[in-house]
């Protein structure tokens, strides 16, 4: 597994094929680090690409972390203790999202971007009036005719 290529080109390069284990690999870390920033490391990412490929080393990841860490010659990032944990189908492990006053920046200036200036159209979904009438939506009105409601929150 490539790692470079799981984290993203970063220096203008086209972006090699990645496998459906790369692309996994790499939604879960980018989705780790939006909500926590301290998971951008490259030690996690590397624990966690051998844990997909080895169910003993999975199970001593989640058992014994200090020991895999001291094994791989490093202590927990910044000091912070770190626990592994499997979801099974008899167990879903969930992390609650981060408290407001601990969103990274990354994380709020992602939220405000995308909830600052939404617009939400409504159409009355009762009457599309006659589909087959070759009429267009000007962007004023809905298939019906009649206005299309919007609001700025």
């Amino acid at each position: 597994m490539d790692l470079g290529a799981v984290l993203g080109s970063r220096d203008g390069q086209a972006e090699p094929t990645l496998t459906e284990d790369d692309k996994a690999l790499r939604q879960w870390f980018n989705s780790n680090v939006l909500q926590d920033s301290r998971c951008n490391s490259k030690l996690i990412l590397k624990l966690a690409a051998s844990a997909m490929h080895s169910d003993e080393f999975r199970a001593r990841l989640v058992d014994h972390t200090d020991e895999v860490l001291a094994e791989v010659g490093h202590s927990s990032p910044g000091g912070v203790g770190l626990k592994f944990l499997d979801n099974t189908p008899q167990t879903l492990h969930v992390i609650l999202p981060t408290r407001p006053e601990n969103r990274p920046p990354e994380l709020r200036e992602l939220l405000h971007s995308r909830t600052s200036i939404a617009t939400f159209s409504t159409v009355d979904d009762w009457d599309f009036g006659d589909l087959g009438t070759g009429d267009t939506n000007s962007g004023d009105e809905g298939l019906d005719g009649h206005p299309v409601k919007t609001m700025t929150v």
